[in-house]
C-alpha cells in the first residue's frame, strides 16, 4: 500500500525534544512516521479491546481550537478596520482634505494648560453632548468635539485630524484628561 497521505501535528519544542529522545532510546522505531504510525495502531487496537471507547478532553480541544481561532479573529478585525479606513479615504478623500484644511485654520494656538478655565473639564465634556461653543471646542479640541462641532462622523474627523498632523508640521497633539477619560487634544504650536 502506497503511503501518500500526510498528517501534521503541532507540538511544543519540549514535546519534540522528548519524542526525539524517546525514539533514539527505544528500539523498533525508525523515525517519527514509524513511531506515530505504530503508536496509532497500538491505540486503535487497545480501543477495540476495551470496547471501542475513547475519552476526549473537551477542555483541551477547546483550548487548542481557541489558540488557533482567536489570533485569526484578531487579524480579521485588523483587516476589516484597515479596509474601512481605506474605503473612507477613497470615498471621502476630497471631503477629508477640505475638512483638514478647515481644521488647520481653526485649531487652537494654545496648549491645554495655557487656558484659563472657569469651569471644570467635566462640565466641558458634558456640554459637548449637547451643543458646543467655539471656546469649549478650542479648549478640548479632540476628535469627538470637532466631530460634534462640524457635524461630521467621528471616523471622518479622526482621519482629517490625523492628516493635519502629517500635512502641517506645526500641528501637535497632547494627552489630556476630560471627565476622567484620557483624550488626544490637537493644537497648533
Amino acid at each position: 500500500m502506497e503511503r501518500d497521505e500526510r498528517i501534521t501535528i503541532p507540538v511544543t519544542e519540549k514535546e519534540k525534544e522528548d519524542i526525539d529522545e524517546y525514539i533514539r532510546n527505544a528500539t523498533g522505531y525508525t523515525g517519527y512516521s514509524d513511531f506515530f504510525r505504530k503508536l496509532a495502531h497500538q491505540e486503535m487496537s487497545s480501543d477495540d479491546e476495551n470496547g471501542g471507547t475513547a475519552e476526549i478532553d473537551t477542555l483541551q480541544v477547546k483550548e487548542a481550537v481557541e489558540s488557533v481561532v482567536i489570533p485569526i479573529e484578531q487579524q480579521l478585525d485588523d483587516i476589516e478596520e484597515r479596509l474601512t479606513l481605506a474605503m473612507i479615504d477613497e470615498q471621502d478623500k476630497e471631503r477629508i482634505d477640505d475638512i483638514t484644511m478647515e481644521l488647520y485654520e481653526h485649531l487652537p494656538r494654545k496648549r491645554f494648560d495655557e487656558w484659563e478655565l472657569d469651569e471644570s473639564t467635566d462640565e466641558l465634556r458634558s456640554s459637548i453632548n449637547g451643543t458646543i461653543d467655539e471656546r469649549e471646542l478650542r479648549i478640548i479640541s479632540d476628535t469627538v468635539a470637532w466631530a460634534r462641532f462640524l457635524e461630521e462622523p467621528e471616523i471622518i474627523m479622526e482621519r482629517a485630524l490625523d492628516k493635519c498632523t502629517h500635512y502641517y508640521p506645526d500641528v501637535s497633539t497632547e494627552d489630556i484628561e476630560i471627565d476622567g477619560e484620557e483624550v488626544k487634544r490637537f493644537y497648533v504650536r
